[in-house]
């Protein structure tokens, strides 16, 4: 399996925290990134995003550059429990995932699957920021990173 793991571009800041909509900043560089991970060949079968606007508009511009449907998962916000998503995982149907959400949910699903544990903090996520991790058999590789600056 391919799962790919993207923080959302920077948001505004302040107001009802589930509204907060992406920066133009937030956009162009979602929109750097996306541009990026096309021209290296990157598709999904599907994106899932957190249902935050900003997770959700990263979400769009993504897939206007890779494909695959989109759409809105449990799971996925800020503070969520990454064991469950963990566990879905396993049971996941499609090739390759994205899935679009939040600090520190991103960087701790990301060290649970590669080393079982939430806490180590071993990826960093920015803003903006993809990462892609493969599945072979029960254990996960980080294969590679790539932040906004790099795009």
């Amino acid at each position: 399996m391919y799962l790919y793991l993207v923080r959302h571009g920077k948001a505004e800041q302040g107001g009802d925290d589930a509204r907060r909509r992406l920066t133009e900043k937030g956009r162009e560089s979602v929109s750097r990134v996306a541009r990026r991970l096309a021209r290296t060949g990157v598709q999904v079968d599907r994106m899932e995003h957190s249902g935050l606007v900003r997770a959700a508009q990263t979400a769009e511009i993504l897939a206007q550059e890779i494909g695959g449907s989109v759409v809105e998962r449990d799971g996925l916000l800020p503070g969520d429990d990454v064991t469950s998503t963990a566990g879905r995982l396993a049971a996941n149907d499609v090739e390759s995932l994205m899935l679009v959400g939040h600090n520190p949910f991103m960087e701790r699903l990301a060290a649970f699957l590669l080393t079982g544990d939430a806490d180590s903090a071993l990826v960093h996520f920015g803003t903006s920021q993809a990462a892609l991790l493969t599945q072979s058999g029960n254990e996960w590789t980080l294969e590679w990173s790539l932040s906004r600056d790099l795009a």
